[in-house]
């Protein structure tokens, strides 16, 4: 019988154990946030926004010295399309169709993106035939430190690069937090002209997809068994870790590209967004040397050719061939290119090119890059003319100047240059450029 009332006794007070008592202290940690809800917005820290208010029924297009812009009502310049007169007519379009009254960008002093509200207000609808469509999930993105660069990213990939700007990617996931931005779609074949991103999400947090003519509601999508958590939101976990796309060359490669800035840059100003912060680099341009902005490249059809331009100054020059042009623009994105250094002065016979004044690593998929022995290269005579060679091959055909042979075949020793990387028509090369690959 004692035995029985001890086993009972023992029951009751669980945490009585040899005079030890076992206490249990919970943590207080916030409630998890409802499917399809945005996280809380006190966490993210939203700069002041700068906006451009305008009446989109009296927007305007107009060809100013031989560019097509478009101007508010009082003649203030709203966006510069450059040549694209088509990317501007659709533009005018979207905004009329849209209401579209507000305009901020983000980046500086080359806006990244740029988002337009009406009435403060995310746009709502589906975006116009013609643009390219990227879907967003707000509550997946999240900012990272990705190679040294700031990115906005989910799980799968990035979507936007900022560089070394941290604040502006952080700026840039609020603002998309804010409006509850879902959806952004954007002009322009090589580069964006025009960012414009949608919400299609209700008041409470739900998505659903309007069409306005007749007034019907699209319902949420629905998601299969084993696409579901357990408690019924999309299953998000199965996204690969890895960034897929980081490039070869260790570039964050985002997949909406930067925002085409096609407003000429003042003649008299250099552009150092590489720098670090609280270190200013001069930078001077002589017949050698062109700095330049990556983010401002743009490719244009001019006098009859295709040209790779930053601003006023040409790169590369591709006669009819778009296709190679087109090719140069990706290279030059994906190795970011800031120095065109130059052989031959203002009117180059050969040029190659430095990122961030540090050697280009990498082969680029689809570049016809040949492979050479850096420490196996020589400077010959080859008839009246001198070029580096290894062996019997001949590597680059240079002109009569001895100095610029040496001076080229330096670079390549110092840098360890490996590869020499072609575009263009075979004998008529209009971009060429060096490479290390590992």
């Amino acid at each position: 019988m004692r035995r029985i009332l001890g086993l009972a006794i023992f029951a009751v007070i669980p945490g009585v154990v040899l005079g030890q008592v076992s206490v249990y202290t919970p943590t207080l940690q916030p409630p998890p946030a409802a499917p399809g809800r945005l996280p809380n917005l006190s966490a993210i820290e939203l700069r002041p926004e700068q906006f451009q208010s305008f009446d989109p029924s009296r927007v305007r297009l107009s060809w100013t010295n031989r560019r097509w812009q478009l101007v508010t009502e009082t003649g203030e310049l709203l966006k510069d399309f450059g040549s694209q007169d088509q990317d501007a007519r659709l533009a005018l379009q979207l905004i009329q169709e849209l209401g579209l009254n507000q305009r901020a960008v983000i980046g500086e002093p080359v806006p990244i993106l740029e988002y337009w509200l009406v009435d403060g207000q995310a746009p709502r609808g589906l975006p116009r035939s013609g643009m390219r469509v990227v879907t967003l999930v707000p509550a997946a993105l999240e900012v990272a430190d990705v190679l040294g660069q700031w990115v906005v990213r989910d799980k799968a990939r990035i979507y936007f690069n900022f560089g070394p700007r941290a604040e502006e990617a952080r700026q840039a996931l609020a603002v998309i937090r804010k409006y509850q931005f879902d959806q952004v779609a954007y002009l322009g074949r090589v580069t964006p002209s025009m960012y414009l991103f949608f919400s299609q999400a209700t008041p409470n947090g739900s998505a659903s997809l309007t069409v306005e003519r007749s007034g019907r509601a699209l319902p949420s999508p629905k998601f299969s068994r084993l696409a579901k958590n357990s408690d019924g939101s999309p299953r998000t976990s199965q996204l690969p870790q890895a960034t897929s796309n980081l490039s070869l060359a260790g570039v964050a490669a985002p997949v909406l590209p930067p925002l085409s800035n096609r407003r000429d840059p003042e003649p008299t100003r250099s552009f150092h967004w590489q720098s670090k912060p609280g270190h200013s680099v001069q930078v001077t341009e002589n017949a050698d040397r062109l700095p330049f902005d990556w983010r401002r490249a743009t490719v244009v059809q001019e006098e009859g050719e295709w040209r790779l331009k930053v601003g006023t100054q040409v790169l590369a020059r591709f006669g009819s061939s778009a296709n190679h042009a087109q090719q140069a623009m990706a290279a030059l994105r994906y190795y970011r290119f800031t120095e065109q250094n130059r052989l031959g002065g203002e009117q180059p016979y050969f040029t190659y090119y430095l990122a961030n004044n540090q050697s280009p690593r990498g082969v680029m998929m689809g570049v016809n890059a040949e492979r050479f022995d850096p420490d196996k290269v020589e400077v010959r005579q080859v008839g009246e003319n001198f070029a580096l060679c290894q062996g019997q091959r001949v590597l680059v055909q240079l002109r009569q100047q001895q100095d610029d042979a040496r001076k080229l075949l330096e670079s390549i020793q110092r840098n360890k240059y490996d590869r020499l990387c072609r575009i263009g028509d075979p004998g008529k090369e209009a971009m060429t450029f060096l490479v290390r690959s590992r």
